[in-house]
């Protein structure tokens, strides 16, 4: 609509589970209004701390990332840089994320998603523990066990669903993994 005010908001997910890997598929699910991502942030596990990463960060051009996962040809880059991440230690006692740091990924313009709409994502940083996500071992995966799609986190007008694990190459699934949940923030407007 012509004068339709953009009010900020950020969704902050639940905290890693002890997760970390090369990359993760997951959607981001509009709910009530359009949303316009304006940022992703997350970090890496002790594995990669200092260490200088190749941090890329793709949307499908379909949709969902479900269906979509190995082939390239329905993938967009919208960012990619060399950049160190913020080193997210696992606190397998800790339930609030409200004090975790997390770095901006490269993301280089906003993404719309419409109204009830999906949008997928790729993450992807070259390195095994460059990514931290969540799900469970033991006990913990009673508490995690998505399954693909499954919500994972949200607010009033987004969600974050559960995905697929990449491998050290962008657009290969890790096979024999369970769904993941994406951990850090996401930025993102309500159009109004």
């Amino acid at each position: 609509a012509a004068g339709a005010r953009m009010a900020s908001e950020l969704l902050i997910t639940k905290p890693r589970t002890s997760h970390c890997w090369y990359g993760l598929y997951f959607d981001v699910c509009a709910k009530d209004k359009p949303i316009v991502l304006k940022a992703l942030q997350s970090g890496c596990s002790s594995g990669a701390a200092e260490t200088p990463l190749s941090v890329r960060v793709w949307k499908c051009t379909e949709g969902s990332f479900q269906g979509n996962e190995e082939d390239a040809s329905k993938w967009e880059e919208v960012g990619n840089d060399e950049i160190v991440l913020k080193t997210v230690d696992f606190d397998k006692y800790s339930f609030d994320s409200a004090n975790a740091e997390y770095t901006t990924l490269p993301f280089d313009k906003p993404v719309r998603v419409e109204e009830e709409g999906r949008q997928g994502f790729l993450v992807h940083t070259g390195h095994i523990g460059g990514l931290v996500l969540r799900g469970g071992f033991g006990s913990e995966s009673l508490i995690n066990a998505w399954s693909l799609g499954s919500k994972t986190d949200e607010t009033s007008h987004i969600q974050i669903t559960a995905g697929s694990v990449c491998s050290a190459t962008p657009f290969v699934v890790e096979q024999n993994n369970n769904a993941r949940g994406f951990t850090g923030s996401i930025v993102y407007d309500v159009d109004e």
